[in-house]
């Protein structure tokens, strides 16, 4: 009788343990999904904020030379260590970096497509 009681006692501690254990390992899994989603949405803005001043240094040198486009220079490799593929391939491959807007000729292409 008293194996009995002790055995019963043992197994209340084995599953108070395990049940402790049980938590502790889905509070483990919880904190390491919100840090990496932390990590890439920091990763995602620095590399967007990264872009935004490319862009803007390319802008304002353009148009301190009076250039009207920049063209992008094709870098096939880029060597993505991921940041969602190097923000897809620096936003699809994006062909023209800057433009000014006297380039835009989209109002008149509107205009050619309305009188048809």
């Amino acid at each position: 009788m008293l194996d009995e009681t002790k055995h019963k006692a043992k197994s209340k501690k084995y599953k108070a343990i395990q049940q402790k254990l049980i938590d502790l390992t889905a509070d483990a899994k919880a904190f390491q999904t919100i840090a990496n989603k932390q990590i890439r949405d920091r990763r995602l803005k620095i590399s967007a904020d990264a872009y935004r001043d490319i862009y803007d240094a390319v802008a304002t040198l353009a148009k301190e030379r009076g250039i009207k486009l920049v063209l992008t220079k094709d870098q096939p490799g880029l060597d993505v260590g991921n940041t969602r593929e190097l923000l897809n391939r620096l936003y699809h491959r994006r062909q023209v970096m800057y433009a000014d807007e006297v380039l835009d000729i989209t109002d008149d292409v509107i205009e050619v497509l309305n009188a048809k």
